[in-house]
Order: structure tokens, then sequence, then C-alpha cells
């Protein structure tokens, strides 16, 4: 009979659900980032998204208008299907962002032309995203990502309302856009990849004041004639068209 410290013992040794690093000594967490221009996409390799690292397609035509609770029953539909559908904000910087970091790398050319069609695609254009901002009467708010869906997630702000005007410089504006974006960026590098995108400066729109109960509104991006904007202060009824996107965690 097997003493039941011995049998302990050899389980504490299995190898079973041990992570092996690599054998070429690189970090398994790393994933080199690559792009591919089709003809209806953009395949997007690498980007930082949430809790992992992302394979993207970004298709070259926008989603049709819609409410947000609309593209949120979209996506919901494009689970099963795999079609495209409608990112939250932290989804939707973290693949502008992404493209941005690498723009002197190895895709460079490819993503000047890649920014060129897309930066064209929404001139002048609201986007819609999934992410929703419930202000409080305290003045700060819970944002929520990925309405309505199975991932649906969350984060607070604790003071965030304001006047309107340009990130960089608005007050009270930093913790509201990280918590928007998912992102620790400052105001002033956040600025930088949207001037980089579509060569204008960047607003932000939001409720001004504390209110007397809670207020839901709709997030979106400005695409402006004069302006890159990110627009927290939507009524929630508010019709618009969307980013086309596919997304897969590989890390």
């Amino acid at each position: 009979m097997i003493h039941p410290r011995l049998t302990e013992f050899v389980k504490a040794m299995s190898l079973e659900g041990l992570a092996i690093p690599p054998s070429n000594g690189e970090d398994p967490a790393a994933k080199d980032f690559s792009l591919e221009d089709k003809a209806d996409r953009w395949i997007i390799n690498g980007v930082s998204y949430r809790n992992g690292m992302y394979g993207v397609d970004v298709g070259k035509e926008l989603l049709p208008g819609g409410t947000q609770e609309e593209h949120a029953r979209r996506r919901i539909q494009a689970a099963t299907t795999n079609e495209y559908y409608a990112p939250d904000f932290p989804l939707f910087h973290g693949i502008i962002n992404t493209v941005y970091q690498n723009r002197e790398g190895e895709f460079k050319d490819k993503i000047e032309a890649a920014k060129t069609a897309l930066a064209n695609l929404i001139n002048g254009k609201y986007l819609m995203t999934l992410t929703r901002v419930s202000y409080n009467p305290s003045g700060g708010a819970v944002i929520t990502h990925n309405y309505l869906q199975t991932d649906e997630y969350q984060s607070t702000v604790s003071d965030c309302v304001g006047p309107d005007g340009d990130i960089t410089t608005a007050a009270n504006a930093r913790e509201l856009l990280q918590a928007l974006l998912g992102t620790a960026q400052s105001p002033q590098e956040i600025a930088q990849v949207y001037t980089w995108l579509r060569g204008k400066p960047t607003r932000i729109w939001r409720v001004n004041a504390k209110p007397k109960n809670v207020v839901e509104r709709i997030a979106w991006f400005d695409a402006g004639s004069y302006w890159s904007g990110f627009g927290c202060g939507g009524d929630v009824g508010i019709s618009y068209a969307s980013p086309r996107v596919r997304a897969a965690k590989f890390l």
C-alpha cells in the first residue's frame, strides 16, 4: 500500500498543467505585430486590448447606422455567425494605438496606406461604440463596455464632469479618458495618436455639470471636419454607423 504522503508528493511533481516556456527562450506573452491588406479588410495581429493580445479584422466599409442597442443586438448575433460587429471604445482605441505604435517598424508602408484609407473612410462621420457612460449625482460615472454582451465589463470614474474642449487642456478629463479608452496613456499621448491618424486636434464632449439623477449616455467617436472627438454625452436613441470589426484573443 502506498503511503498517502507519497501519493501527494507524486501528484505535486506531475508536469500536468505546467506551462513549459519555448525552447528559444522567447517570452510566451510576446507576439509580433503584423498587418495584412486584403480586398475587403485589414488583418491586424498584436492588438493590445483589455486582458490580452488580439488578432482583429477591420472592415473597409462601415456597419450600417443604428442605435447603440441595435448595434449591441447585432453583435450578439455575430457571435454565432462570425460576422463583423461594432467595437467598444477600448477595442477601437487598441486598434488605432497599436498601429500607431508600430508606424516606424517593418510594416511602415502598409500602415501609412491603411491610415490614409481609414481616415478617409471615417472622415466627417460619427461612429457608434458599445461603450455607455452612466453619470451619477456625485460627479462620477460608471462606464460599461461591450454593452449587453456576455463579456460586458465596467470601470468607475470618481469625478469626471466638466467643460468640453481639447483633451490636452480640458479640466478633469484624464480619468474619464483613461477609463473610456481602457488605457493608461495621458491625454497628451492620446492626442498624439489621433493627430497622427487624422491630422486634427482631439476634443472631448461630456456631461458638463453634476446631474440630479443618474444620466445614461452613449460613447461615440467624432471624426469631424475640424477635429477628432470622444463623445460621452450622446442620447441613447441616437443612430450612427460603426467601424466593422472581428476580434479573437490569442494571448
